[in-house]
């Protein structure tokens, strides 16, 4: 055999098998998180702990079982601290820290110790542009370009249409950014002023940090003022969250960041003026155990019932389920038959959770230094205050025969996500990208499958990216 063919054969055996590796790293398998929210990782296995029983105890023994096994938890999972506060009857009840501030360290936790509260920050920026409705004549029916002139968007969507309303609730279409290296607010907002929308204003939830960022601004721009003071004086000060702000201050303890396997990747703030509006502000949980009692005794001193009761109240469907609602910097849901309102935050190895239940006067505020969300310990506190089941938290599941409406191909041409199509083969539904030059998707990526009115898939929505289903 001649060498020129042995050597031709060689070349494309090769190709061959870059080809066939490049389809299958192209193909994920979605794996079904809860009803039309799909994931490329496989959602955890719920493991059945309990922090219960606690019904023969009295309560103060209810929060240090609470307290006990929050300690446990953490342990388990590798993260060295947290705290963890209980708002009863519209008061500040009971706060405590467990485990270090770091870890080696043995500096403990303790119940005012200050961590990064990531995208709780996001109530205070709401509360602060409702203090500007009550006082200062803002409208959130105001589209945005009126407010930031230097606001624009490239082609497609009308940026002129975006609204403050839908900053508030996520439903601008504006594209998610972590601009954590950009001088300014101005200087995000212009460093992507040829970037198009990803979404119709007001069509569809997509949680955005630049939103807030973006409402950020509208505080300077309507006040003259950085926004952090702004803040400071409408919100912090008033509600009695005294050692809340966005900078280290010497005398007060800041615990540090772990990620996953208990490593530090963060001791002290560095952040741009835009991730600080999303996700900056430092606090301990009794800091925001007054927020939440500002929030339960329907906004004084902070803000009126009317305000309150708009940051509360959910508008933007956030097509999971059980069914969520996004409201201004906070989301209604239900759990255990009670109507609960919440946020949740996660950055540079924190996770944080701040839990409020209107009906019954009641709050629980969980913060840890890893990457354990601390939803479970918020579920528990409901159980042993509020005297509801200790449950799993459920989790919907659809028959996998339904998921031939999701089939088809996609098109996402601003963001991430290129172009797709999405299958259904033997009760498992898989994600194929179509290119030459695929950039791999992340593992942690999750999308939404959004329908129209008549019922019909429209929208794959991710925070990477919003693709469109070609009919």
């Amino acid at each position: 055999m001649k060498r020129w063919v042995v050597w031709r054969r060689l070349l494309l055996g090769v190709l061959g098998v870059l080809w066939v590796s490049g389809c299958e790293a192209a193909t994920r398998q979605l794996h079904q998180v809860s009803g039309p929210l799909f994931a490329l990782e496989a959602p955890p296995v719920q493991d059945g702990f309990r922090y219960g029983p606690f019904a023969t105890l009295p309560r103060d023994a209810r929060f240090e079982r609470l307290v006990a096994r929050f300690r446990e938890r953490l342990a388990e999972k590798h993260v060295p601290g947290g705290a963890l506060a209980v708002v009863i009857d519209g008061k500040l009840a009971y706060s405590a820290g467990v485990g270090v501030g770091r870890s080696g360290s043995p500096e403990p936790v303790r119940a005012d110790s200050r961590f990064r509260v990531a995208s709780l920050s996001k109530m205070l920026i709401a509360a602060t542009v409702l203090s500007l409705v009550e006082h200062d004549g803002l409208r959130l029916d105001r589209p945005l370009t009126q407010v930031l002139p230097f606001f624009q968007r490239g082609p497609g969507y009308d940026a002129a249409q975006v609204t403050l309303e839908m900053l508030l609730n996520h439903t601008g279409g504006v594209p998610d950014s972590d601009d954590r290296h950009r001088s300014s607010l101005r200087a995000l907002i212009e460093a992507h002023a040829h970037d198009p929308l990803w979404s119709p204003p007001g069509r569809l939830f997509n949680y955005s940090n630049a939103d807030y960022a973006l409402l950020a601004a509208v505080i300077e721009a309507q006040t003259s003022r950085p926004f952090e003071q702004v803040v400071s004086e409408r919100v912090l000060t008033p509600s009695g969250m005294r050692s809340a702000g966005y900078e280290a201050v010497a005398d007060l303890p800041l615990v540090a960041g772990h990620d996953a396997r208990g490593h530090v990747v963060w001791t002290r703030p560095n952040d741009s003026e835009a991730s600080r509006a999303a996700g900056g502000v430092l606090a301990s949980v009794i800091d925001f155990a007054h927020f939440a009692e500002a929030l339960l005794a329907h906004g004084a001193p902070v803000l009126s019932p009317t305000s309150v009761d708009a940051m509360m109240r959910g508008r933007a469907v956030m097509q999971e389920q059980p069914p969520r609602l996004y409201g201004y910097g906070l989301a209604e849901t239900e759990h255990a038959g009670l109507r609960v309102v919440e946020h949740s935050g996660s950055a540079a190895g924190f996770s944080t959770w701040l839990r409020l239940v209107p009906d019954r006067n009641f709050a629980v505020i969980a913060f840890d230094n890893g990457s354990y969300p601390p939803e479970d310990v918020t579920d528990a506190a409901l159980s042993a205050f509020l005297d509801v089941a200790e449950t799993e938290r459920p989790r919907v599941a659809t028959p996998p025969e339904s998921w031939a409406q999701y089939a088809g191909f996609y098109s996402d041409p601003s963001g991430a996500l290129g172009q797709f199509e999405v299958t259904l083969r033997a009760g498992k539904l898989f994600m194929k990208r179509q290119g030459t030059r695929l950039t791999p998707l992340p593992a942690t990526l999750r999308g939404n499958f959004v329908s129209d009115a008549s019922g019909n898939v429209e929208y794959f929505v991710t925070r990477l990216g919003v693709a469109r289903k070609r009919h």
